[in-house]
């Protein structure tokens, strides 16, 4: 990517033409508390639906947030419940940019062990006296956004996001040089959280010969999720980031441009185009459900849906207890017993947990697919086909979350006994 550069505006008014003349940040008058307040003040200027269009129309909720880590500049959420974390700088010398991509996944970090008490408590702390005592500034926010505001859901949506670690943080500011956007080398603390990562420049102008004329400001964004060289992640235990290992592809091989996970929004979307409304409640209830079922069960989203997960802190390994996929089907049943395999635990863990799962559908079993190593793959079918319909879960849901947490059980007793 090359650096990025402004070409001077031209304002054609009456007739008349006149070049707008860019305006230093370094000024007195245009520090990084004066742009903090611009971007609070008109969060419009967010280029935030060309980054990641779930996060947009964002509310400005406070200024300078109190956490562990530091005051995080700006926080936003919108309707849907997702949240922004903005950090403002103003590139004045080499370090600053050197530590500002390491300072925002730290305040993400930092909020991301919160409930949803937690976040609101800071709220108050930053913005003293804007909300009225007993009202949830959120909600007060977000049920003003819109007429079809659903509480229940807002709410809902604001805790998972928390409980995943699913923001979009962005890091505005001017001159934003080539250093900064090549971030990967920046990510080696940078735990298991769904956020996604943007670098947006502002420009600023003037027509430079009227006094009270108004300020032009040319948001631009300058990198988004698909430039981050993508890493590998262990979990090795399963609510504990700092045990998190990431390990970054070699400087040697060529940056590759990787689809980002899917967000819940946009599956739940894709699911309403192939399935029914009970299809889609029964998966919403499923993610929620599982997580608050166990401690350790967690759902993590890949490009083609959520996968219901259990780190074992035993082992320190994570077993895939299924996922859902957009063609309404239950996916992911295969990796039990690799898993099992390769601790050398019992087979009756894996054949217990594909059979509980199979006898929920009509024409469900069990099938054992050989890849081109000659390695087995044991899979729920139904009528021999890899694709289980989700409808025939919409009327079990109860017995689908108790396999679920009677596999998870299972592991755990037999990982104890290692």
């Amino acid at each position: 990517m090359t650096q990025s550069q402004f070409a001077a505006p031209l304002l054609i008014r009456s007739g008349r033409t006149t070049t707008l003349q860019r305006v230093s940040f370094g000024d007195r008058q245009y520090d990084e508390g004066w742009l903090q307040k611009l971007l609070f003040e008109h969060p419009q200027l967010l280029p935030i639906a060309e980054i990641e269009p779930w996060f947009d129309m964002p509310l400005p909720v406070a200024r300078e947030l109190p956490t562990a880590a530091g005051p995080l500049d700006l926080l936003y959420v919108n309707a849907r419940g997702y949240l922004t974390l903005v950090e403002t700088k103003l590139w004045r010398n080499p370090q600053a940019r050197r530590e500002v991509v390491g300072q925002l996944i730290d305040y993400a970090k930092e909020i991301a062990r919160w409930s949803y008490g937690d976040l609101v408590e800071a709220i108050r702390a930053a913005a003293p006296g804007r909300f009225e005592a007993g009202v949830d500034p959120l909600v007060s926010l977000a049920r003003d956004a819109g007429p079809d505001f659903d509480e229940r859901d807002f709410v809902d949506s604001v805790q998972r996001g928390l409980r995943r670690g699913q923001f979009l943080l962005l890091i505005v500011g001017d001159g934003i040089r080539e250093e900064v956007v090549q971030i990967t080398d920046y990510l080696q603390s940078t735990p298991s959280l769904g956020f996604t990562l943007g670098l947006v420049e502002l420009a600023l102008f003037t027509t430079g010969d009227e006094p009270d004329a108004g300020m032009y400001v040319q948001p631009r964004t300058l990198a988004k999720t698909e430039l981050l060289t993508r890493a590998v992640v262990e979990i090795k235990v399963a609510v504990r980031p700092e045990d998190i290992v990431v390990t970054l592809p070699s400087e040697a091989q060529p940056a590759a441009r990787v689809r980002r996970p899917i967000t819940e929004e946009e599956f739940l979307g894709r699911l309403a185009e192939s399935a029914s409304a009970g299809v889609v409640e029964f998966v919403r209830w499923a993610l929620a459900a599982a997580e608050d079922a166990r401690p350790g069960i967690v759902v993590r989203w890949g490009q083609g849906g959520p996968m219901v997960k259990y780190g074992d802190p035993m082992t320190g390994k994570d077993f895939t207890l299924c996922g859902f996929g957009t063609a309404a089907t239950l996916t992911n049943t295969e990796w039990m017993r690799g898993r099992c395999r390769e601790l050398s635990l019992p087979d009756s863990l894996w054949e217990q947990q594909l059979a509980g799962l199979a006898g929920l559908f009509r024409g469900g079993g069990i099938k054992t697919y050989y890849d081109k190593y000659g390695d087995p793959w044991s899979y729920v079918v139904v009528h021999d086909k890899k694709s289980p319909p989700l409808e025939d879960l919409v009327s079990q849901r109860e017995a689908w979350l108790d396999v679920i947490t009677g596999t998870v059980d299972g592991i755990r007793e037999a990982t104890e006994r290692l």
